[in-house]
């Protein structure tokens, strides 16, 4: 039993230790359109269009917000966001495994007797 433990506690410190910079997220989906830019001598006119990225978030209102990002931006951003995702994904596992000794520990605790829970 306390095999399992120390073993759950040692995963948990390896992921606290894994965490991204927390000044380093971004929250949001990044995607792709192509727009016409309404210049008839444009080669958007003929092709597909001109390729901006966007930065959609969901704001607490409901609302969406979106922002256009400059190229020059685009790999921070795609850097950040994936930094988000791996966070709330070691947080997940961080919150599994502190489930999981809480369990342990509860099994382990002594048990109160009847008398003494009146």
């Amino acid at each position: 039993m306390k095999r399992l433990l120390s073993g759950v506690i040692v995963k948990r410190a390896r992921l606290v230790r894994s965490l991204p910079p927390v000044g380093e997220i971004l929250g949001g989906s990044l995607f792709e359109r192509r727009h016409r830019c309404g210049n008839p001598t444009c080669h958007c006119a003929k092709d597909e269009g001109h390729l901006t990225v966007y930065l959609g978030v969901r704001l607490p209102s409901g609302k969406i917000e979106q922002l256009s990002l400059i190229p020059t931006l685009v790999p921070l951003a795609q850097k950040w966001a994936g930094n988000y995702k791996r966070l709330v994904k070691i947080i997940n596992e961080i919150s599994s495994i502190n489930r999981q000794w809480l369990r342990e520990e509860r099994r382990r605790a002594p048990r109160r007797s009847a008398a003494r829970r009146r």
